[in-house]
């Protein structure tokens, strides 16, 4: 599994945060303000009160070893540029930045960032895809072309079946990290598992595996 390093821990690098720490993944989170990184403490073991635009910092963590860097900077422009030409120079294989707008979109891109995103534009595209797929819900981008999501069981031919039965799940590049049923009960998934209509399966994948997923359910 991809390990992750978040700088920043506004709303936006949070929710990446929260989601990626549900996987077990291996994850270290970086923010300057003590508040928000004690809200990480019981989460992750990783959780540092530091400047990450101190290139000292970054390699005292050892930014170089992560295989992805999320630059969750907020609103100050300069910084998020820094750190993410820091990450970039370090050699981490990919780093993703938060944009405020479409010129500092643009400027990322430029520097190297090997995907910038820009979280209105993000949401509405996601807020589409939970229309036209309405058994999926939750998405979060975690890396570049890899989605975590909460797809509801819907089809008959899953219900009452283990996972390991359900023919499905091998035509994707799916990894189903956990379940939650329909009674409240959460467990990591298994080939034992035994699904019912109305339980969410909580995967990570593509997101056209996803959505094949979805259309099959």
């Amino acid at each position: 599994m991809k390990s992750f390093v978040v700088i920043g821990l506004g709303r936006f690098g949070s929710a990446v945060a929260k989601t990626i720490a549900e996987t077990e993944a291996d994850l270290l989170v970086i923010d300057q303000n003590e508040d928000r990184v004690n809200l990480f403490k019981d989460m992750v073991p990783n959780a540092i009160i530091a400047d990450a635009k101190d290139e000292r910092v970054l390699d005292e963590i050892g930014i170089q070893d992560f295989d992805v860097a999320i630059v969750a900077i907020g609103e100050d422009i300069q910084s998020s540029v820094l750190v993410t030409m820091l990450a970039k120079d370090a050699g981490v294989p990919q780093v993703i930045t938060k944009a405020v707008d479409k010129n500092h979109y643009r400027l990322l891109e430029k520097i190297g960032a090997d995907r910038v995103v820009l979280p209105e534009v993000e949401m509405g595209r996601k807020i589409a895809e939970s229309l036209i797929f309405e058994n999926i819900s939750n998405v979060v981008d975690i890396a570049e072309n890899i989605e975590f999501a909460e797809v509801k069981v819907c089809s008959r031919k899953m219900n009452n079946r283990v996972i390991s039965e359900i023919d499905d799940f091998n035509h994707y590049d799916l990894n189903i990290s956990y379940v939650k049923h329909i009674n409240g009960k959460v467990e990591i998934a298994s080939g034992d598992t035994r699904l019912m209509i109305g339980d969410s399966l909580f995967v990570i994948g593509r997101p056209e595996d996803i959505q094949k997923l979805s259309e099959q359910n």
